[in-house]
């Protein structure tokens, strides 16, 4: 069984971040690491849902349940109090009226947040000459550089909540085509 998705860096579940992390501190720009921040805070929904999903609730019905404090506590309880259905659910509480597209971008920049202050806290080391304000003003730019992508998501993701984001297509080289591919497997000598 897959280990849970949570906020804690120090959990197994948060290795995803290290790398990102690690990238950051030997000073990749910015630009070329916020992408995988998305990605990460992407995959992190996906296996957050899943999770949830797994004790019986969805985020949608978090979303739902927000005007009554008593259903979405109950709600939170039967997710197990699962750290991504509390988060969700503090924003809930937070933004008492706004709309599920706006709460769902909270929550998605929240997870970013959620990751990013661990990390400001646990790397800053003046002696290696990382400073607090240094990882900040990076932490920053990424943030500002991933807000475009953490809208989109959270566009997709008012119409439906428990719809599991789509991946971006790889911008590796595209796959040959079945005509192609018979060709090759044709031409290929098999053993006897």
């Amino acid at each position: 069984m897959a280990e849970n998705e949570s906020l804690d860096l120090q959990s197994p579940g948060a290795r995803r971040w290290d790398e990102i992390f690690d990238r950051l501190c030997t000073g990749q720009a910015p630009e070329e690491v916020a992408p995988d921040v998305f990605e990460a805070i992407r995959r992190a929904y996906r296996q957050s849902l899943a999770d949830i999903k797994r004790n019986g609730v969805q985020y949608s019905q978090l979303l739902e349940s927000r005007a009554s404090p008593e259903k979405l506590n109950d709600n939170v309880r039967q997710a197990k109090n699962h750290p991504y259905a509390l988060l969700l659910r503090d924003e809930c509480v937070s933004k008492d009226a706004e709309s599920a597209h706006d709460i769902l971008r909270s929550f998605v920049l929240a997870i970013w947040q959620t990751m990013s202050d661990q990390f400001l806290v646990t790397r800053a080391s003046p002696t290696e000459g990382r400073t607090l304000a240094d990882l900040q003003s990076l932490v920053e730019n990424v943030t500002r550089l991933i807000q475009p992508e953490l809208d989109r998501l959270a566009a997709r993701l008012s119409e439906n909540p428990d719809r599991v984001p789509r991946k971006k297509p790889g911008k590796g080289p595209k796959a040959d085509s079945t005509d192609e591919q018979i060709e090759k497997s044709l031409l290929r000598k098999v053993p006897r």
